[in-house]
């Protein structure tokens, strides 16, 4: 608990100097009510979190991969369980299916950050040891939202840039995509998931 509070009450101080810099001239007290207003405000989930929040629950995966350009895909199935977790601030994911006909698990996180006005997504998987970290936005009628980040070729140990695309169907169900962007300028699918509610 006490931490809880120094938490809290760092964030209303860093917040408070925040304020004392961008406006006129106000008392401690006015001060610190803005401040706290202020990082109130970012800490509650908005609208961007309503989107996040239709991918929770149990889902069953048609996972299909393309491992190298022009090679056939690799199609297996999977599990997903999507929960929404800290106050709804963030979908935690569970997945677990087959690759190459070993077991793959993977974590994942998705928020929406308030503050830099992004989508952040996380994963970790049993298949490496990096952490992939993507950011993004997300269409006007929130049916559709695209993630940049970069990986780590495990053979030539490259930088690859990467893009996701998860889109929402009207049957409640979802799909994501994702492409890597190659040396020639062009992009190449690597992975699609598609999400059918259980």
């Amino acid at each position: 608990m006490l931490r809880k509070t120094t938490l809290i009450m760092l964030l209303v101080a860093l917040a408070a100097g925040s304020v004392a810099l961008a406006g006129e001239e106000k008392t401690p007290e006015e001060i610190g009510q803005a401040a706290l207003a202020a990082w109130m405000e970012m800490a509650s989930p908005g609208e961007h979190h309503k989107h996040i929040a239709r991918m929770e629950g149990f889902w069953e995966v048609k996972a299909t991969f393309w491992f190298a350009p022009g090679m056939e895909p690799q199609v297996t199935k999977g599990m997903s369980t999507n929960i929404l977790i800290l106050g709804k601030r963030y979908l935690e994911t569970k997945y677990a299916s087959e690759v190459n006909g070993m077991p793959f698990a993977g974590r994942g996180t998705l928020g929406y950050d308030r503050i830099a006005g992004e989508y952040v997504d996380t994963w970790i998987d049993n298949m490496g040891t990096g952490v992939l970290i993507m950011r993004g936005t997300c269409s006007d009628d929130g049916k559709t939202i695209t993630l940049h980040g970069q990986h780590m070729d495990p053979a030539t140990k490259e930088t690859i840039k990467a893009r996701s695309v998860t889109t929402f169907d009207e049957h409640g169900n979802y799909l994501i995509e994702m492409w890597n962007l190659m040396p020639d300028g062009s992009e190449f699918k690597s992975m699609e998931l598609a999400y059918t509610r259980k």
